[in-house]
């Protein structure tokens, strides 16, 4: 039976790790009566950097990140000579993309997402009614209003002809934001999630349309706590070069900008000597300058992996027990440990893989599906030239002022793994964000049309492959991609 009525609920900062034990617990009653007595729960992967922009961009067209130019992190861009840095206006994203689930869908409406003005369908006293109640929660942190409002909001229009509803619930990005790694006020959070659903789910049987209506859940990106600091603009430090850290742009008395951002992973951005920053250095040339940077840093207990472009499609792991080389040629990956352990620990010596064997294989590691977010961070067209990835429980900020209890971003497992709830049982293979895209599609009957779109292009182009042929996997009641 295919879906008359989609509805994607998106979670923009979650904690996996509690939302699976309280629905272990049976403390998420709706929840649990929705998604786990009829559905299927995933964990599946978000994308390194953990920005809610680039995630949604994925979700709703089924493309990478960077294949949109979508920052998930701070960037310097060398076109411009500044700093650009999240969130990105998806309008104009979704504007280029006529395959974007909002041009796919005959009459799809806005609520209380990211911005998205073509095709938001809300009303004029909705749309005003939506920026007060955004504007009060500012000024007040109250986001739970802004939850309760966009949920009523939903409620009403369930009776009207949209079939495909797009909301965001902010309440557990912005109290985790406010009040820090706090088990009590995340699982008062939790319960007022809950409790949307349920309002929810009681107006669609109210309609006696639950059992025509998809509705999907997901995350956008996955935090945990952090428990210690440190300011990677000392351990950079180095008298032969200057550096900025976290500038607006660069002038040519600075050979190297870093960027920090609270967040368990950085970039760093080198000049070639006597270049100017209008001009992207050749890997090649400063390479064994950013390898001598490697090599000082990676014993400090702060840093898990130390990631340097050597090639333009190649890069260098360093990490304190042992370094690997990892190559790309368009989607197939070539692995190579070249000195001591894997620096990942993937106790694997396999040396091609491909997409989904990134995913398939690393799933159960601290660094789940790691060789791929490698090459889709590199392949974006402002990706800095080093990454610095921190250890579990660590945060990358400057000394001074209050350490944040939350961080994200990095390649460890707390900052990867995102879950999805569905309502009805998936048999599709779910591994990352972008394949929930198609997923939706085959539910509501509409991959047809997808292809359709897709195979409509100028001569000399190559067609898109066929949706049916992804793979597939058994679904089931409470199902995991993670051990």
């Amino acid at each position: 039976m295919d879906y008359k009525k989609t509805i994607l609920i998106q979670l923009p900062s979650i904690n996996t790790e509690f939302l699976r034990r309280l629905i272990k617990e049976r403390n998420l009653v709706n929840i649990g009566r929705m998604f786990e007595e009829n559905g299927d729960y995933f964990d599946i992967i978000g994308y390194v950097g953990g920005n809610h922009v680039a995630a949604t961009g994925a979700i709703l067209t089924g493309k990478r990140p960077s294949q949109h130019n979508l920052h998930a992190l701070p960037s310097f861009s060398y076109k411009q000579k500044k700093v650009v840095l999240p969130p990105v206006d998806l309008t104009k994203k979704l504007e280029e993309s006529d395959t974007s689930l909002y041009g796919i869908f005959k009459n799809p409406v806005n609520i209380f997402s990211v911005p998205v003005k073509t095709s938001s369908n809300l009303k004029f006293y909705e749309r005003k009614r939506r920026n007060w109640f955004f504007a009060y929660a500012k000024n007040n942190r109250h986001w739970e209003m802004v939850d309760r409002a966009s949920t009523t909001t939903l409620v009403k229009l369930l009776n009207k002809d949209h079939d495909f509803y797009h909301i965001t619930y902010y309440g557990l990005h912005k109290g985790m934001k406010i009040y820090g790694n706090d088990n009590d006020r995340m699982a008062y959070a939790f319960d007022l999630l809950d409790f949307n659903i349920g309002l929810i789910a009681d107006r669609l049987k109210a309609l006696k349309i639950e059992k025509e209506t998809l509705i999907v859940m997901v995350g956008s990106r996955a935090v945990a706590g952090a428990n210690n600091r440190v300011d990677i603009s000392k351990l950079l430090s180095n008298k032969n070069d200057k550096l900025v850290c976290s500038g607006k742009s660069a002038s040519q008395n600075t050979d190297a900008m870093v960027f920090i951002r609270d967040k368990a992973l950085t970039q760093v951005y080198f000049r070639e000597k006597g270049a100017k920053w209008l001009e992207s250095p050749n890997p090649a040339a400063i390479s064994d300058r950013l390898l001598k940077y490697a090599a000082k840093m990676v014993d400090n207990p702060a840093i898990d992996q130390i990631l340097v472009r050597t090639g333009f499609n190649q890069v260098k792991i360093v990490a304190k027990w042992g370094s690997s080389v990892l190559k790309w040629k368009q989607d197939k990956l070539f692995y190579e440990i070249v000195k001591g352990n894997d620096p990942f620990n993937l106790n694997n010596r396999k040396f091609t893989w491909s997409a989904n064997e990134s995913y398939d294989i690393t799933r159960k590691s601290r660094y789940p599906d790691v060789i791929w977010q490698i090459r889709e961070m590199f392949s974006h067209p402002n990706a800095g030239q080093m990454v610095v990835n921190g250890k579990r429980g660590f945060v990358f900020t400057p000394e001074k002022g209050k350490l944040p209890e939350l961080t994200n971003g990095s390649l460890n497992t707390d900052h990867l793994l995102i879950p999805l709830l569905i309502n009805t049982k998936s048999h599709s293979r779910i591994r990352r964000l972008s394949d929930l895209y198609y997923v939706i599609l085959n539910a509501t009957g509409k991959g047809e049309k997808i292809i359709n779109k897709r195979n409509k292009r100028p001569r000399g182009k190559k067609p898109t492959p066929s949706v049916s042929g992804r793979g597939h996997g058994k679904g089931s009641k409470y199902k995991k991609n993670r051990a």
